[in-house]
Order: C-alpha cells, then structure tokens, then sequence
C-alpha cells in the first residue's frame, strides 16, 4: 500500500482540500481500516485534521494487477482540536 499523491488541489465545481490517493492495496487494506490509517497519517502529516469534514472514494479494482486503488479528500487544515 503506497501514497501514491498527497497534494492540495480545488477542483471548479467542488471544495478544495488535500487529496490523498492510495494504490497498491490488497482487499485486507480496505476491509481492515488500514487504508483510512494510512490515509489519515497523511492528512495529519500535511497539516489536515484526519477527524474533520471528508470525502473517501469508493475503492477501484485494477483487474491487470489484481490490487485498488481509493481516493481520500480532506477539507480541515489545522492538527488542534
């Protein structure tokens, strides 16, 4: 399981926020929460706050590789409660 982005992007129809794209995972990642944890590191270690308002992408399966991939949208900035 790898980030395979983790950058700041605002789409024109949508709310901007850190976006957080995973690839690699195998179906004991997603089911598990390991995904969402991974994710989440991620948001804290760019500055987002992991508990706020989100968006998480339904899982895509990549049946060439046998693995998914999931996006994450973070709309908080700030790691205080």
């Amino acid at each position: 399981m790898t980030v395979k982005e983790a950058a700041y992007h605002k789409p024109a129809n949508a709310e901007g926020g850190l976006y957080v794209l995973l690839t690699d995972l195998k179906d004991d990642d997603i089911r598990n929460g390991g995904a969402t944890a991974l994710a989440e590191e991620t948001a804290y270690a760019n500055g987002y706050r992991p508990w706020g308002r989100k968006h998480v992408g339904m899982p895509v399966w990549d049946a060439a590789t046998r693995r998914s991939s999931q996006a994450f949208w973070y709309h908080e900035k700030g790691n205080g409660r």
